[in-house]
Order: C-alpha cells, then structure tokens, then sequence
C-alpha cells in the first residue's frame, strides 16, 4: 500500500488487513465508507428490470448517447425491461425551451408506443420536489431489482462513476 510521510492518518474498514500491515497500527482508524452507508436488506430473489439507468439529462452525463444505445437494445432485444431515472430539471413554463438532443425531445423522436411499454421511467421534477425525491431506500430496490445498472458519463472519470454506482 503507498504511504507517505505527510499522511497523518489512513482510513480502513480492517485494522488488521493483511493489505496494510506495512502501515504504523497508530496512523490507521477503523473508518470507511462502510460506515456511511445503510445496508438494506430487501430480499429480491427475481431481478423486474433488465436494465436500470440513472442519468440526468446533460451531456457530460452522456444522455443522447444513452437514449440512442436503449433504442438499439430494443431493436435487439424484444423482451427486455428497463428502467429510466432522471430528474425533471426543467423550469416550470419553459418546457419547449430545450435542445434537440435533450432527455425530453429524443424519447418522443426515438420511441414508438411498444418501445415505450418496454421502459419504465422516473422524472419528477426537481423544482418541485428537490433533488432527491426518491429515498435511498427506493433506490437500493431498484437497484437491486435489475440484471444490470449503466451509468454513462464523460469527462468525470470511471473512478468516480463507479463511485456514483455504487453508493
């Protein structure tokens, strides 16, 4: 493990992992991130969701990429079932005051209505009812309701998507 003299101290969910032996037992606290996050224990024995997707609709987040990659697998895939989570950030009369390459312009563009039986999505309006208006609870069933999650995103860093992903 690298380690180095300005470190004053060194998170870790095991005092006594083998993987940081090296480090002085005094310079080493028994926090993680572990500690921060609830561990539901929902019993999900079937997966509902082939996929589940949770973006938000801005182009760092890859959003027009990802509607037309739901379109392809689709095509390819008649049976699948996904699930769209991104928030409403559109302000209250300016609803026709978006980009073309918009969330909300490519879903009616690309999507037929048995497109649409194959998608379940959540968009609830973050003016009305802030950023988190599902429960981190919900969102760990969803989750765990699903094969798959993707979570596309460019110029963050996998690092920090896979992060994102996890949490």
């Amino acid at each position: 493990f690298p380690y180095y003299d300005w470190q004053s101290f060194i998170l870790c969910y095991d005092l006594n992992s083998k993987y940081l032996k090296n480090i002085d037992y005094k310079k080493k606290i028994d926090v993680s991130c572990h500690n921060f996050i609830n561990i539901y224990n929902l019993e999900t024995k079937e997966k509902y969701w082939d996929l589940c997707i949770i973006s938000r609709d801005a182009e760092i987040k890859r959003i027009s990429y990802t509607v037309k990659l739901i379109k392809k697998i689709i095509e390819k895939k008649k049976d699948i079932k996904i699930l769209v989570i991104v928030p409403d950030q559109r302000e209250f009369g300016f609803f026709n005051n978006i980009k073309e390459n918009s969330y909300y312009n490519l879903i009616p563009k690309l999507f037929n209505n048995n497109d649409l039986k194959k998608i379940d999505f959540i968009s609830s309006n973050v003016n009305t009812f802030g950023n988190s208006p599902l429960s981190e609870k919900t969102i760990f069933k969803f989750l765990s309701e699903s094969k798959y999650i993707m979570l596309n995103s460019k110029k963050e860093g996998i690092n920090r998507s896979l992060i994102q992903g996890f949490c």
